[in-house]
């Protein structure tokens, strides 16, 4: 779920507005992200944090269960990123550091779970 909170986070502005498709090879994330909240506390953290996300900029997300040998995301974690790239078309960029925003809205909300999330992609 980490990995789907910062593509969102990443593309808020290309996401805005807009109908888009997230495979989740993990039953729970996906809830998670439906429903906006979760039994596990760590991942109701991450849920509310999308959901500040999807307050800012607004989508209309579809999350789908896509088993972990099915999906291409799930692909360069297993060292097959030239495979991934050459299937979906796609050329291989740098990687990118976690924001630090992000990260410390996560931690912030693991320390105060009843704090307030404040917004997150103000003067990114």
């Amino acid at each position: 779920m980490f990995a789907i909170l910062t593509v969102r986070y990443k593309y808020a502005d290309r996401l805005f507005n807009r109908v888009g498709i997230s495979w989740i090879d993990n039953e729970s994330a996906k809830y998670a992200c439906i429903k906006g909240t979760s039994d596990s506390f760590s991942m109701q953290v991450l849920a509310r944090i999308m959901q500040q996300l999807e307050n800012e900029s607004p989508s209309a997300m579809w999350y789908e269960r896509v088993a972990s040998h099915s999906n291409p995301a799930d692909m360069p974690s297993r060292s097959k990123l030239t495979e991934a790239c050459r299937i979906l078309h796609a050329v291989a960029g740098p990687l990118w550091e976690s924001p630090s925003t992000l990260v410390d809205a996560i931690v912030q909300l693991h320390d105060r779970p009843l704090g307030v999330v404040h917004k997150l992609l103000q003067g990114r």
